[in-house]
């Protein structure tokens, strides 16, 4: 039986009954994809105001920014018939620099595993005052998961901002028992902004994992 350095073997130790962050298995996954949502009847640009706060799935949606019922500025989704569609019924914040946040209904930790965004406004100018300006591409949208004990995980992204074009984002095992999820609607001009889709969330792994190891001998010292 090859005996462990006396280094590595306080280590394992000391590892017994830690929390390794892992993913949920597929079949515990739940997907956000808005497909519920009624088409909006004629006459109708294609959106719906779907207000400060949106539910599916014991998940929710929550917009942070100055949100006022019936201003225009809330949560709107995007349909089939409206220009900006992408493959999808999809959802944005419609306040620039808006902050959205993805929490599990009543509370609780959960695991963040993926979303799917794409660029919002169809094209890649606008036309301020003075004529067309492209948008600044790419364009790196931070997400931001808390736990439930106030630590914080980081996630940065970065998309091609190219319209219709869905890109996933997936978070890895850090986002595992987070509590809430913000990020920001990355809006005002010139900044290009996204509509997001399908968020795939879980179960909090919470469980304790075997810590496999293939322990080397330890080199000779040559002393």
């Amino acid at each position: 039986m090859k005996r462990l350095p006396l280094v590595v073997a306080p280590l394992l130790l000391s590892l017994q009954g830690c929390h390794i962050p892992t993913l949920p298995d597929p079949g515990e996954r739940t997907t956000i994809d808005f497909n519920g949502l009624p088409t909006p009847s004629p006459p109708s640009d294609g959106t719906v105001s779907r207000g400060c706060s949106y539910e599916e799935d014991g998940f929710t949606l929550d917009h942070l920014s100055s949100c006022v019922a019936g201003s225009g500025s809330e949560f709107k989704s995007i349909h089939p018939s409206n220009y900006r569609f992408s493959a999808s019924v999809s959802l944005f914040n419609n306040t620039q620099l808006g902050i959205t946040r993805l929490r599990q209904k009543g509370g609780g930790s959960f695991a963040m595993v993926s979303i799917d965004l794409d660029g919002l406004n169809g094209s890649a100018t606008f036309v301020p005052p003075g004529g067309l300006i492209p948008y600044p591409e790419p364009a790196t949208f931070t997400f931001v998961g808390t736990r439930q004990d106030g630590t914080v995980v980081m996630s940065l992204f970065t998309t091609d901002h190219n319209f219709p074009g869905r890109q996933t984002h997936a978070f890895g095992a850090a986002f595992d028992r987070v509590a809430a999820v913000t990020w920001m609607q990355d809006n005002g001009y010139p900044r290009p902004s996204q509509q997001f889709d399908n968020i795939v969330v879980g179960p909090a792994t919470g469980s304790r994992v075997a810590l496999l190891m293939d322990v080397q001998p330890a080199a000779a010292s040559g002393r």
